[in-house]
Formats: C-alpha cells, structure tokens, sequence
C-alpha cells in the first residue's frame, strides 16, 4: 500500500473538500470534478459503499414483496 501513499492523501483531500462544499463553506471542489469521480465510482464516504448495498437490498425487497415495510422481525429473518 505505501506505492499508493500520495494518491490516498490526494483522494482523502478530495473528500475533505466535498465536505466542505456540503457545508457551504469554500471549496475547491467542482460540479466537474464531482461528476468525473462519481462516473468512476468513487465513494465520497466510508458508510456510503454499504449504504449503497443496502439500498440495493431494500430495491430487491421491494420488488418481490412489493412493500418497503422492513421490520427486525421481517419476512428476511424468516427466510435464513
């Protein structure tokens, strides 16, 4: 991983600066460079990826139960 030092610094100063803009404060973060990053699938946030699997699990559910009603004791515990 020490080959890739100088990109992990460039890439966490990327996420500071796009917090930054969230926040609305000054950034050099652009629509642009957004846009570039995000086509590559760049993850913004460490609990973005798994946010995102989720998501897709949650799309998943919906389909073959038709309801988003997900509970602990859901039909998914059942299931295993």
């Amino acid at each position: 991983m020490e080959e890739y030092k100088e990109l992990v610094r460039c890439f966490f100063a990327q996420r500071e600066q796009y917090a930054k803009r969230a926040k609305g404060e000054y950034s050099s973060m652009t629509d642009e460079r957004i846009t570039i990053l995000e086509d590559i699938g760049f993850i913004w946030g460490r609990n973005e990826e798994s946010w995102n699997i989720e998501f897709e699990e949650l799309k998943e559910y919906i389909h073959d139960h038709g309801d988003c009603f997900v509970f602990k004791e859901s039909s998914l515990d059942q299931e295993t």
